[in-house]
């Protein structure tokens, strides 16, 4: 089955370093691994992984260079431990290992490059398209605006999945 063989290879991408525990044992540490912000308008912290590949990579691939880390998960239990799904929707290491299109991605291979265990092999990679080129506003901007009108036409912001658990935001 697809789905146990997804799983299996999100889970066991936790082991090999994609978790907010091992981070600290990254080079340099939790300092040069992890930003924190709050976010103004609610308060909430927000978590970004600011490693060189990760950086250089999400640069290219949003069409952003003034990104400085990408974005973790911050809801309850899945806190720190995988992407944000607003932006990376479909990469496997999401809080949502079952979307219908999985892809091993150039920013998981890029954060277990930057732990300092791994060589990469990047062949894998390039396979997801959501949010590629969007550039910066995709990344900053709220997903729909105080209309409640989505500001990402086919983006996360326009699925019914991202309203049913509440992952828009409104300005």
């Amino acid at each position: 089955d697809i789905y146990l063989n997804y799983l299996f290879l999100h889970e066991l991408t936790h082991i090999l370093g994609f978790h907010y525990e091992l981070f600290e044992n990254y080079p340099g540490g939790i300092n040069n691994t992890i930003k924190t912000e709050k976010e103004g308008r609610l308060g909430k912290e927000k978590k970004f992984i600011i490693t060189p590949k990760v950086v250089e990579f999400a640069k290219k691939y949003f069409n952003c260079e003034e990104i400085d880390g990408v974005e973790l998960e911050n809801q309850d239990d899945l806190k720190w431990s995988h992407w944000e799904a607003r932006i990376l929707l479909g990469e496997y290491m999401t809080s949502s290992p079952y979307t219908p299109e999985q892809a091993i991605s150039e920013f998981t291979l890029s954060l277990l490059e930057d732990s300092g265990w791994y060589k990469v092999n990047y062949y894998t990679g390039g396979l997801m398209k959501f949010g590629k080129n969007k550039g910066c506003d995709f990344l900053k901007k709220d997903c729909v605006n105080k209309f409640f009108e989505t500001n990402f036409k086919y983006e996360f912001c326009d699925f019914q999945d991202a309203r049913d658990r509440d992952r828009k935001s409104v300005v």
